[in-house]
C-alpha cells in the first residue's frame, strides 16, 4: 500500500513538471510571436516616441499624396511645358485627359501606385526629418550607407490605402548609445481604388461614343455612395469630378478629377461616323440661316437615339431624350 503511495505521488509530480514546463514554453512562444508582429514593442521609451512621431508624419505625406493625385488624375506632378501627361487648365490646376480626341489616354492603376510612392519618396526626408518640429532629449542622425528612401510597399484595400516604408535611422542617445529604426507604416481611410475604378468604367463608356457623353448610362454604373459631376470646358471638353462621401480626409469628402477631349469637328466638315442628331442639328442650323422653318426640324427622324439621355459639348451644353 504504501508503495503504491509514493509511486502515485511520484507520477504526480512528474505530471506537474511537465504541466510547467509547456507553461514557460508557452508564454516564450507567446512573447517571441508578440515581438516579432510588433516589433515596435522591444524599443526604448524614447526610440518609440520617435518611431510613433515618424509613423504619424508618414500618414501625414500619404494624406498629401492622396489628395494632390486626386486634383491632378493620379498624377504626382504634370510637366506643364512639355504637356505631359496631356492636360488642360481648369481654374489654375492641370487636369490630365482620360481620353483625347479618339485615344484613350488614361494612366493604369500601377502607374497611379507609382505617382504616390513617387510623391511620398520625394518629400519624406524634407519634411518629416525637419529636426526643427521633434525635440528630445536624444539626437539622431541619419544612416550614411542608405539615404534614399524606399516605399516597399503601397496597397489599395477596400476601405484604405496603406504604405510600408524602409528608411534606416540611426538614433544616438546621451550615453552614445545606438538603435536603427527602418521601418514605418501608415494607411488613409480614402477609398482610392473604388473611385479610380469608377473613372475606368466612365472612360469605358467614352470609348464607345467619342462624341458625346451617355449620361443614362454613367447613372448606370455610378454607386451610390459617389458623386458624379462633370464641367463643360474649353477646346470640346469636359471636366469630371467624382466625390467620395465615404472617404473622408481632412473633414472634407475626396475627390478626384480628370478630363475629356472631343474630337474636333465643324458643320462644313463632319466625320462620316457622326451621329445622326448631329448631322440633323447641322442641317437645322443652315436652314436657320436660310429662314427655313423649325418645322424641318421637329419632323426628323430621332428614332436611333433610343431611351438613352445624352450631353452634347458642342451645341449649347443641351441635354436631349
Amino acid at each position: 500500500m504504501l508503495t503504491k503511495i509514493i509511486v502515485s505521488r511520484k507520477a504526480q509530480v512528474t505530471i506537474f513538471v511537465v504541466v510547467g514546463i509547456l507553461i514557460v514554453l508557452g508564454i516564450g512562444v507567446a512573447i517571441y510571436f508578440n515581438s516579432v508582429n510588433n516589433p515596435d514593442r522591444n524599443l526604448p521609451p524614447e526610440s518609440a516616441s520617435f518611431k510613433t512621431f515618424m509613423d504619424s508624419c508618414l500618414k501625414e505625406e500619404l494624406n498629401d499624396a492622396i489628395i494632390a493625385i486626386g486634383y491632378q488624375g493620379g498624377y504626382s506632378r504634370i510637366n506643364v511645358e512639355n504637356n505631359d501627361p496631356l492636360n488642360t487648365d481648369f481654374f489654375d490646376v492641370n487636369i490630365p485627359y482620360y481620353f483625347y480626341e479618339n485615344k484613350n489616354t488614361m494612366l493604369s492603376e500601377e502607374r497611379l501606385k507609382e505617382e504616390l510612392k513617387s510623391y511620398i519618396e520625394n518629400d519624406f526626408v524634407t519634411y518629416c526629418l525637419d529636426y526643427k518640429y521633434y525635440e528630445t532629449d536624444f539626437s539622431f542622425k541619419l544612416n550614411a550607407e542608405k539615404s534614399e528612401v524606399n516605399v516597399r510597399e503601397l496597397s489599395f484595400a477596400k476601405d484604405k490605402v496603406s504604405v510600408s516604408l524602409d528608411y534606416p535611422i540611426t538614433i544616438i542617445g546621451k550615453e552614445n548609445t545606438t538603435i536603427t529604426i527602418r521601418d514605418f507604416k501608415a494607411e488613409v481611410p480614402v477609398r482610392l481604388e473604388r473611385i479610380f475604378n469608377q473613372a475606368e468604367k466612365i472612360i469605358k463608356i467614352q470609348e464607345e461614343d467619342k462624341y458625346h457623353i451617355c449620361l443614362t448610362c454613367i447613372e448606370k454604373i455610378r454607386e451610390n455612395s459617389i458623386e458624379i459631376d462633370f464641367f463643360d470646358w474649353v477646346d470640346n471638353s469636359a471636366v469630371f469630378v467624382l466625390t467620395d462621401k465615404k472617404s473622408v480626409i481632412n473633414q472634407n469628402p475626396y475627390r478626384f478629377f480628370f478630363a475629356i477631349k472631343y474630337t474636333d469637328w465643324s458643320c462644313d466638315n463632319l466625320p462620316e461616323d457622326i451621329d445622326e442628331y448631329i448631322k440633323l442639328q447641322c442641317e437645322f442650323e443652315k436652314s436657320s440661316k436660310e429662314e427655313r422653318s423649325l418645322e424641318n426640324l421637329e419632323n426628323a427622324d430621332n428614332s436611333s437615339l433610343g431611351e438613352e439621355e445624352y450631353y452634347d459639348p458642342y451645341f449649347n451644353g443641351d441635354y436631349y431624350d
